[in-house]
């Protein structure tokens, strides 16, 4: 009985093949291992050192109102015509419109001098509106916005 020499190339490269992607995915999952040991070790330093969920909830939010008053942060994300359309129309407008529908002129002007009370208001305006803005993201998008909304509110909700 013969081998035939095609059909052995063809079955050495299978096999070299098989082989290559089984290292691939012992290495990815070796590489796996070392970053989530990494973010577990961050997360431990972090909340080691007096850090919380609350804190991480209110730099989010902070990250939308650290410019400035409530107006300039609207218009520095929603006078562009950039990238963050999406952001300007799903997240901030409905959050800015509850805002100053809720709230008097002196109290939009009282929260723009005071961070903790604009971090709130901001907070709340969120929760309130999460429906709108988790509509406008799936259908400006698609599913994976509803499920990072879905996180994003069960922090805003605790």
């Amino acid at each position: 009985m013969e081998l035939n020499p095609e059909a052995t190339n063809s079955l050495l490269l299978f096999i070299a093949a098989a082989l290559g992607i089984l290292v691939a995915f012992k290495v990815a999952r070796v590489l796996l291992k070392g970053v989530y040991v990494v973010l577990i070790t961050l997360g431990v330093m972090y909340f080691w050192q007096g850090g919380s969920v609350d804190d991480l909830k209110s730099k989010a939010v902070e990250a939308l109102v650290h410019q400035g008053t409530l107006e300039e942060v609207f218009k520095s994300y929603c006078d562009r015509q950039t990238q963050l359309d999406i952001k300007c129309e799903c997240l901030l407008t409905p959050i800015y419109d509850d805002l100053f529908e809720r709230l008097t002129p002196e109290e939009i002007e009282e929260a723009n001098q005071n961070k903790k009370l604009r971090r709130r208001e901001v907070m709340l305006s969120l929760h309130i509106k999460k429906e709108e803005i988790k509509s406008c993201y799936v259908k400006r998008r698609s599913r994976q916005y509803e499920r990072f909304l879905d996180k994003l509110f069960d922090m805003v909700d605790q």
